[in-house]
């Protein structure tokens, strides 16, 4: 019986083993997913909150509008 137990206990030892590879290899994953959508998305919607408000004062400035304010009174 003990023979028939050792060998159960190292067929689950090497089932652990496998498993804890593939739950390393997941997490993993994980994280090149989440540095890829923080790099590829989140990062240009950062970049897009200082670009919009340049391109519209240089835009203004253009039509030679000081402020907002003065595009109400047209």
């Amino acid at each position: 019986m003990d023979a028939e137990l050792a060998e159960r206990l190292k067929g689950q030892d090497a089932k652990l083993e496998e498993i804890l590879l593939a739950v390393h290899k997941m997490q993993r994953y994980f994280q090149i997913t989440f540095w890829v959508t923080v790099v590829f998305f989140v990062l240009p919607l950062v970049l897009l909150l200082f670009a919009v408000p340049k391109a519209m004062n240089s835009y203004l400035g253009s039509l030679n509008i000081d402020t907002i304010d003065t595009l109400q009174a047209y």
